[in-house]
């Protein structure tokens, strides 16, 4: 490192390594996330550099953590190609001025601990500010009717971090997009500058456990409060951990009264998490409760055309529509869907075909390979079968010979097609969606216990399946 060595003649060691660090930091500062830089970088001082190892002195334990798990690598690999030769970093805490160690030891101990500094002194291992999962971003959320409100309660979040959703609490089932709603808020908050920590309720009971064993306090409240935004993950966990849940209230009250912004997923809201601590329930409820509802179908098919184009492959469209069909499929489920659809076909050298959707809507989605037939003509084949017209079945009477075929078509058109409850109600003279399912529940219910009735329904599905060879 041609600067480095033009310099060393002078007498003071520390303007020698301070000129160093500015011009290593100066190199680097594209590849470090911004977050990490400010927090991080700007607080560390240069001490000493020998011509081949710099030492620097940073002023808590926790930030020589960081510095040496995500900043030091960086660091070390630019001036040892600017320098075409080994180039070491050291770093030591201000309040520990013993602990200098040799560079070159302290490289190789770093290689085959992954931070021999934080083990030494026992910081948690864990990841403090992520490395945000990359592909969570709002350019790849769908927006749809089912997350409308979260989605728009995020984007406010960004514009005004800590004053308009405070807290912001996300909920809904298994894998509907929470974490990734949560993490693109993240993303967005540190391309602002602010400084952002993303943590599951494991992580903090760990955290917490890590601290009782290691009389580590201050470190472990340094990491949840010297933060601008925290993004917990999962709190319907918290329920029941006295300690956990104590700690977790004072953490919320230190980032809320500083008008910190706190983000909070859950598989259900405040009110239904068992044994929560009423204090704590009462403040998850401070801010704004968004809930993710499963996705329509509109939304289920757009997610999947997204997911094909990110693939790059060539998945024929009839083939999506039919992935996207079953209701309440999340999108994860989706995801994994396709994954198996385009695997298939890759298994055989061969095309994607709607047999691979088929088998995997069985397999992955658990949906039974409907018959894609017109719902009008499974009235017609009903009405013949029964021997009445189909003005009685889609009409207003309600004696027994009209109102079991109208039923049985209802059932029909629900568990062997692909038609949805409002096409059935439209087929059938206009009804509304619990007249279809109760007709189709005492049905199902019936044929269960009268022989009968099997055999009615069995004929019919014959002759629906004579239909599509």
């Amino acid at each position: 490192m041609q600067y480095a060595k033009q310099k060393l003649h002078k007498p003071d060691a520390q303007t020698t390594a301070n000129n160093v660090w500015r011009r290593i930091l100066h190199k680097s500062k594209s590849r470090i996330a911004l977050a990490l830089y400010r927090q991080c970088c700007r607080s560390i001082q240069a001490v000493d550099f020998n011509g081949q190892t710099l030492e620097l002195i940073a002023p808590t334990v926790y930030t020589t953590h960081i510095f040496n798990r995500y900043i030091k690598p960086i660091l070390e690999e630019t001036a040892s190609a600017i320098a075409q030769r080994p180039f070491f970093i050291t770093i030591r805490t201000k309040a520990d001025p013993a602990a200098k160690q040799d560079g070159a030891a302290t490289a190789n101990t770093a290689k085959q601990n992954g931070s021999g500094l934080a083990k030494k002194q026992n910081i948690p291992e864990e990841t403090p500010f992520p490395v945000l999962r990359p592909q969570f971003t709002f350019e790849s959320f769908i927006v749809g009717a089912s997350n409308m409100l979260a989605y728009a309660a995020a984007q406010n979040v960004i514009n005004t971090p800590g004053k308009s959703y405070n807290p912001l609490f996300i909920y809904g089932g298994v894998g509907l997009g929470k974490t990734h709603l949560m993490v693109s808020i993240g993303h967005a908050l540190q391309h602002k500058g602010l400084l952002v920590r993303y943590v599951t309720t494991e992580d903090i009971i760990n955290d917490i456990i890590q601290m009782i064993q290691t009389q580590t306090e201050k470190e472990f409240h340094d990491r949840y409060r010297n933060i601008d935004v925290l993004l917990v993950d999962d709190i319907q966990f918290i329920g029941g951990k006295d300690r956990t849940e104590e700690e977790f209230f004072h953490i919320f009250n230190t980032l809320h009264s500083a008008n910190k912004q706190i983000v909070i997923t859950s598989d259900r809201p405040p009110r239904m998490i068992p044994t929560l601590q009423d204090r704590l329930r009462s403040r998850f409820e401070w801010g704004l409760l968004a809930d993710i509802m499963p996705p329509a179908y509109e939304t289920r098919l757009e997610i999947l055309q997204a997911k094909a184009a990110k693939a790059q492959a060539p998945v024929p469209q009839y083939v999506l529509e039919t992935l996207a069909k079953p209701d309440g499929a999340s999108p994860r489920t989706l995801e994994g869907a396709l994954n198996s659809v385009i695997m298939r076909a890759k298994a055989r050298n061969g095309a994607v075909s709607i047999s691979d959707a088929y088998v995997v809507m069985r397999e992955s989605l658990s949906v039974e390979q409907k018959l894609p037939i017109d719902p009008e003509v499974v009235v017609d084949i009903v009405a013949q079968y029964y021997h009445i017209p189909i003005d009685d079945i889609i009409g207003k009477k309600r004696n027994k010979e009209c109102a079991w075929p109208r039923q049985v078509a209802m059932y029909l058109l629900r568990k062997e097609t692909d038609t949805s409850l409002s096409q059935i109600g439209a087929a059938l003279g206009g009804r509304d969606h619990t007249t279809i399912m109760y007709g189709y529940d005492h049905v199902a219910n019936s044929i269960k216990i009268n022989q009968q009735l099997q055999f009615e329904i069995t004929s019919l599905l014959v002759k629906l399946r004579e239909m599509q060879q």
